[in-house]
């Protein structure tokens, strides 16, 4: 009897414990089916509703050259929509495609009806001494054609054989990733200094001159940051005055300085 006894209890104590796996089973699925179900039901309203119509498209431009056309075509391309279709990454990406001479694109939403575009145009940097004036910005980018601004650094010695530079390409040109790589130099070296630089010559590929304040700076073919360095020295010395001075050879250790 005793075993018997025993053996009852024991059953006794699993079955409970067997019932309750099954509901909490069962209960997991419930909660899972209405969050399936919930979730369904918030997408549908987000993308549905109107209160999600896209109404304003803010466009800040940071930096810029020309705009007003650009930021009516990215209104008028995403005004109407719903917020939550525009997929934000993809978005920057057509828009940078689209319009080559934003140098940088971001877009955030703002909730629940307002779509903001940052951009930051590429600035104009130089212009090429042809065909009526390239203007670029510091990469070789062409932002323009056929102008020529008094305060832009010229750039002497580039030609065009074969290709003309258009408008919104980037331009592969030996004589000019020379001209720009010393544009750059002379920012870093000499900060200031860019308004009064007169022009930059490529056409010797032996010597590069630079022209400030009037001032011819023979800076030979290369190892610019080196020289640059020894013209801030000249230039910053109380005892030298650049605009007495003809002409500044850097083109050996000893520089050469001819007054005028």
């Amino acid at each position: 009897m005793a075993k018997k006894r025993g053996k009852k209890r024991q059953t006794g104590s699993i079955l409970p414990i067997a019932f309750f796996q099954k509901k909490a089973v069962l209960t997991g699925i419930a909660c899972f089916i209405l969050l399936l179900a919930f979730g369904f039901t918030v997408k549908h309203f987000m993308l549905n509703s109107k209160d999600f119509t896209i109404q304003k498209v803010v466009v800040n431009n940071v930096k810029g050259y020309t705009f007003d056309k650009d930021e009516r075509i990215i209104q008028k391309r995403y005004l109407g929509r719903n917020i939550f279709t525009v997929d934000l990454k993809r978005a920057e990406i057509l828009i940078k495609n689209d319009f080559p001479h934003f140098r940088r694109v971001e877009v955030r939403r703002i909730l629940p009806d307002m779509l903001e575009v940052d951009v930051v145009s590429r600035e104009p940097a130089a212009v090429i001494d042809v065909l009526g004036g390239v203007i670029i910005d510091d990469e070789g980018f062409v932002i323009n054609v056929g102008e020529t601004p008094e305060q832009l650094t010229k750039i002497r010695g580039v030609s065009f054989f074969f290709r003309s530079p258009a408008k919104g390409k980037t331009i592969n040109n030996r004589n000019l990733g020379k001209a720009l790589i010393l544009m750059r130099g002379v920012d870093e070296m000499i900060p200031g200094i860019k308004g009064d630089i007169g022009y930059i010559d490529v056409s010797d590929k032996r010597n590069t001159l630079l022209s400030i304040r009037g001032v011819v700076i023979k800076m030979g073919p290369d190892n610019y940051l080196h020289k640059l360095e020894k013209l801030r020295e000249i230039m910053q010395d109380p005892a030298m005055n650049i605009n007495d001075m003809n002409y500044i050879d850097l083109r050996f250790e000893d520089v050469v300085i001819s007054p005028k």
